[in-house]
């Protein structure tokens, strides 16, 4: 198993977001990425990614969102955050810049930062050259991406992602059939609506229940894609307090669809934020549960790209993270 992982991941340095209209300290720090890569490398090959062809994000992005996280990131210094105050819904940006931020995000705890959009760049420059290397038959690929994606939309930032590096990673797989397999404690909104209409890519997701958990708006059983893509997303919720043996059940659910789908390729939304010390997460898993899946979800002997999603208690994201792979049969 390659891990990828990129310097450009520690220059997103968030400091606070606003949830429920209170500020608190951020828990998509750095030293999630370091607490992960310093668990890894005494285990498994680490390489640097290749530079990023900015063409392949426009696949999945659109060019004036992108546009706008960078020129909002370049105009920033030190600390500054850049919040959104201002939700507009309509088919066009505001013209007002300030008023621009809540168009282009879901939330108030995805700030922008002065090294947000380089940081993303450095993930999303992981996905692609781990899904290359997929591609080309050199074996699984761990793509260390912080921050995460999955909760990023076409035109959304949201839940602590900018780019959805696992939705890069499945158009660099393709074209034909992919699956994306989701274990995050919460829904990848993001990657559903990139994929919803979309019959040659699958994807699946295990998470918490979107009633009383982020993201609150996506998420739920009946969600079965549309157009060409019904039934071609497959949620499964689970209520809260749910232990490994409910976990794992489900995961070994959603792999039976995907075994009868006979995908290419697939893509592995890895969130280590279901333990149950992590206080972001719902669930009540222990770090031998992680190892499991992995074991599981390599069984089926499918050509995988490993993509980081969430995961922030950090005394134990290492560890997961090793005991994921390590277990890669």
């Amino acid at each position: 198993m390659m891990v990828l992982f990129s310097e450009e991941h520690l220059k997103h340095r968030p400091g606070n977001e606003i949830w429920g209209g209170r500020p608190r300290p951020h828990p998509e720090v750095p030293s999630r990425a370091e607490e992960i890569i310093g668990s890894l490398k005494p285990h498994f090959p680490v390489s640097k990614p290749e530079p990023l062809d900015m063409d392949l994000l426009y696949e999945v992005h659109s060019r004036r969102y992108l546009e706008h996280l960078k020129r909002t990131s370049s105009k920033l210094e030190g600390s500054s955050e850049a919040f959104p105050f201002v939700f507009s819904r309509g088919v066009d940006p505001p013209r007002n810049y300030l008023a621009r931020r809540g168009f282009y995000s879901l939330d108030t705890v995805t700030p922008i930062t002065a090294g947000t959009y380089q940081a993303a760049l450095g993930a999303a420059s992981c996905a692609v050259s781990g899904a290359r290397m997929v591609a080309a038959g050199e074996g699984p690929a761990y793509c260390l991406c912080r921050p995460p994606g999955h909760h990023a939309s076409r035109e959304m930032s949201g839940g602590y992602c900018y780019i959805n590096n696992a939705a890069v990673a499945a158009m660099v797989l393709g074209p034909g059939r992919r699956a994306i397999l989701d274990i995050d404690a919460h829904h990848g909104n993001g990657t559903q609506d990139i994929f919803y209409e979309d019959p040659e890519v699958l994807t699946c997701s295990v998470h918490g229940d979107p009633r009383t958990r982020y993201p609150y708006v996506g998420g739920f059983a009946s969600e079965r894609g549309d157009g060409k893509g019904r039934e071609f997303n497959i949620n499964r919720p689970l209520p809260g307090e749910t232990g490994g043996q409910g976990w794992i059940r489900a995961i070994d659910g959603l792999l039976e669809h995907i075994g009868a789908f006979k995908p290419a390729y697939l893509v592995v939304c890895l969130g280590l934020d279901g333990l149950s010390k992590d206080r972001n997460g719902p669930f009540k898993l222990k770090e031998r549960d992680y190892a499991l899946a992995g074991e599981m979800i390599s069984r089926m002997d499918i050509p995988t790209c490993v993509v980081q999603e969430g995961g922030y208690y950090l005394p134990s994201i290492g560890e997961c993270a090793r005991l994921f792979l390590e277990n890669w049969s």
